[in-house]
């Protein structure tokens, strides 16, 4: 059973999700800050590996909302390129160029380094190039998602081709390197990329949307979604004591563990939603409010993160269990204040969020 929506009808399960996955992008870099720096046998990594294992979701559950309100729009190519696109496009430049420029002065890398650095993007700004991809292909993912067996399919082949054989390839490469060899470099030039992986979302996240989901498949969509969390967490920490290094294979995005992660928040947000509509205009309007900051959060956060690193505070700098708590709600206080600022001058709010 399909439910139609209407365009006027606001969906504010997709605004909490928003904003809890800003606060989740949040705490997963805060906990990335010194993941690599720390030996997979301690304390303090096994703290940082639950933690990130607990909010890998947050990702694709930005992919999968962008997935509901764009494809759920009529929107002509014109309007796609001349507003998102480009908006997107220069918020890209914009951003590479500032945080090349604080490497620049903070790390005394070398203009040819930082301008590599700006044409490259910086970390996280990789979701950037991804959505921009994504809005390219929006009109022929249109056209998938209007017919409801081929979006099935679309979604079957990619979940095959780049979530169950890559994670399967890296499980085996394990133990026998070479055979790991040949299967990357066949994938490598496959059709099918990584890429690929977040189309998956961006479909699904339209289709779950628009799909009533029943109470027992719902019980049973998050219980595996804690067997993702649980199978992502220990699996990680197996896998780097199997290679004796730190090793993040499982957290991939479009792992099929995170998937299941984030299918999971994902279904619980919307069923609550409908559970327990929001009858508070007040409410709807910090909700909103908050929502409409978390593009800024996501763009200024690593900023604000390697500021107090570069002070000294840092996940290390005491007890992780309540380091990492206490850093990534000092993050995204002063990222969603930035935000607001940015957000209520028309000027910055037009070309920097």
């Amino acid at each position: 059973m399909i439910m139609k929506k209407t365009n006027s009808e606001r969906l504010y399960y997709l605004d909490f999700l928003r904003i809890i996955s800003a606060f989740a992008v949040v705490f997963l870099h805060v906990c990335a800050q010194n993941w690599f720096n720390v030996s997979y046998n301690s304390y303090k990594w096994n703290i940082l590996n639950i933690y990130d294992s607990l909010v890998r979701w947050c990702v694709p559950v930005f992919v999968m909302i962008s997935g509901v309100l764009f494809l759920q729009k009529d929107k002509t190519i014109k309007e796609l390129y001349s507003k998102n696109i480009f908006h997107i496009f220069l918020v890209l430049i914009l951003w590479s160029f500032i945080y090349s420029v604080v490497e620049l002065f903070q790390n005394n890398l070398t203009i040819k380094d930082s301008v590599i650095l700006f044409i490259k993007g910086t970390g996280h700004l990789w979701y950037l190039k991804m959505i921009l991809g994504l809005y390219i292909l929006i009109p022929i993912i249109k056209r998938v998602v209007q017919d409801k067996k081929l979006t099935k399919y679309v979604l079957s082949v990619i979940f095959i081709f780049s979530m169950f054989l890559p994670q399967l390839i890296c499980i085996i490469g394990v133990k026998y390197g070479t055979l790991l060899k040949i299967f990357n470099d066949i994938m490598k030039y496959n059709i099918f990329t990584y890429s690929l992986g977040f189309i998956f979302y961006f479909i699904l996240g339209y289709h779950i949307n628009n799909t009533v989901i029943s109470d027992r498949n719902k019980k049973v969509i998050y219980v595996l979604g804690l067997a993702g969390f649980l199978f992502t967490a220990i699996s990680t920490y197996l896998i780097s004591k199997y290679t004796k290094t730190n090793n993040s294979m499982f957290y991939d995005f479009c792992s099929i563990n995170v998937a299941l992660e984030s299918i999971a928040i994902f279904v619980f947000a919307k069923d609550i939603n409908y559970k327990f509509s929001i009858k508070s205009e007040k409410f709807k309007r910090i909700i909103t409010s908050l929502s409409k900051y978390s593009f800024g959060c996501y763009l200024i956060h690593m900023l604000v993160i390697k500021e107090l690193s570069y002070f000294g505070l840092n996940t290390l700098s005491f007890n992780p269990i309540i380091s990492v708590i206490f850093i990534s709600f000092i993050v995204i206080i002063i990222s969603f204040g930035i935000s607001a600022l940015i957000n209520n001058i028309p000027f910055l709010k037009k070309y920097v969020v």
